[in-house]
Parts: structure tokens; C-alpha cells; sequence
């Protein structure tokens, strides 16, 4: 049947015509791949008996999505660190992509809808403790993985070492030198070390500065606040 220069068949839907008809490419840009369009026009008789085309009722449809044949990351994410409770955002991201019809594009995270690309874990969605990455999958089967790192800001890294940047001083009467304690893994959630000194009439330590008082020998000594046991000295 044609109606208005289109040409399709005429079903009946609850009880009303409709013309059904097929647009390739409708509204497609360039090197997108193949897309289908299916029209569901409502028909209706006039008084006349001339039949009648209600184009404010069409309806359009993504009867698939274009098959893609091969997929891979081209750009990461801009973030792949994110803290527990953190929305997962894939901003950034590209993804080089091969069509079954030879065409080739870059598509976004924007794309994923319309090229039937689902994510495991979906964009915005919270990240917990345990999600390691995110795998993309297409229609078609295939698939890439992008690794993510997830904090859980509740873990605090307990120390494993302390240690200082000199093992011994050698200083006349008056002079100072600072000593630096070493406080190991960094990510060390408390650092807090307390100085202290074995002979305060040879030397005297403060926060890690030492002045030499008179001649003699002194055990200048760093000890973690937190955990007496973990500590090292200077001569």
C-alpha cells in the first residue's frame, strides 16, 4: 500500500490499521554502521472514504544494533582510582570498535545505549570493596576488560619499619644536626614519633634536631607513638 510516497504493509494493532514500513540509515551519521528504522503509522478512514495518514503517531524503533565484530580500549578512563562509595565515571574513555560491514569507529560510554554495549558495572553506580574492573560487553560477544582500583578508606596500613636517615653523629659542643626518621609503608596511617635521648647532659634532641651539650656519647633514639616496640637509634 502507498500513502504519501511510502509504501508498506497494513496490519491491525487493537484494533487499529496501521502502515508498517522500513527506513535503512534513517538519521544515521556518517561511519556509525547500519541502523534499521521501523514506522507505525495510524490509519483511519474519512467520511469520504479516503484513507488518512496520522504522521503526528509514528513511531521509530532500533531494530538492532550494529554488529560489532571487535572491540578494544583506544583511551582509558580519565579515573581508575576511586574510593570506596565513589561513583564510577568513564569519562575519557574510547573505544576503537570494528563493525561487521567493514566500517570502522571511536565510540564514548554516551554510545553505550544505542550500540547495545552493556557495562558490569554501570556508570554512576557506587563502587564497594572488591570491584577490581569493569568488562564491556557488546550484543555480539565481544568483550574488554579495564582495571580499576577501589579504596576503602576505613583500612589504615599499619607500620612495618622505622628507621633513621643516619646511624651515627659526630658534633662539637654546641653544634646541631637533624635527624630524620623514616616511617614505613607511606601510606601509614600514624607517623607520630616521639624522640628521645640516653644522656641529656652530652645531647638533646627535639622533634629530631640534636645539639651536642659537652663531650661524651648518647643514644639519640626515634620510637613510634603508636607502637613502642618499633624504634631505631643514633650514636
Amino acid at each position: 500500500m502507498d500513502i504519501g510516497g511510502q509504501h508498506g504493509d497494513v496490519v491491525n494493532q487493537d484494533g487499529e490499521a496501521i502502515l508498517v514500513y522500513f527506513a535503512e540509515n534513517y538519521n544515521l551519521p556518517s561511519g556509525k554502521g547500519n541502523k534499521t528504522a521501523l514506522y507505525l503509522n495510524k490509519l483511519a478512514e474519512k467520511s469520504d472514504g479516503t484513507i488518512w495518514c496520522d504522521h503526528e503517531a509514528v513511531y521509530e524503533y532500533n531494530l538492532h544494533a550494529p554488529e560489532i565484530r571487535k572491540i578494544e580500549v583506544k583511551t582509558r578512563p580519565s579515573k581508575l582510582t576511586y574510593n570506596v562509595g565513589q561513583e564510577l565515571d568513564l569519562s575519557g574513555l574510547e573505544l576503537s570498535v570494528d563493525f561487521a560491514d567493514s566500517l570502522h569507529d571511536t565510540l564514548t560510554a554516551d554510545d553505550f545505549k544505542e550500540y547495545s554495549i552493556t557495562s558490569s558495572i554501570a556508570p554512576g553506580s557506587k563502587l564497594k570493596k572488591g570491584d577490581t574492573e569493569i568488562k564491556l560487553s557488546t550484543e555480539y560477544g565481544g568483550s574488554v576488560t579495564i582495571p580499576i582500583t577501589v579504596k576503602d578508606e576505613g583500612t589504615e596500613e599499619p607500620v612495618r619499619s622505622i628507621s633513621l636517615n643516619k646511624k651515627t653523629l659526630a658534633l662539637q659542643p654546641g653544634a646541631k644536626e637533624t635527624l630524620t626518621a623514616i616511617v614505613l609503608p607511606d601510606a601509614a596511617a600514624d607517623k607520630n614519633v616521639l624522640w628521645s635521648t640516653s644522656n641529656g647532659a652530652v645531647a638533646t634532641v627535639n622533634n629530631g634536631e640534636v645539639t651536642a651539650v659537652s663531650e661524651g656519647t648518647a643514644v639519640i633514639t626515634a620510637m613510634l607513638a603508636s607502637d613502642k616496640t618499633k624504634k631505631q637509634s643514633a650514636l
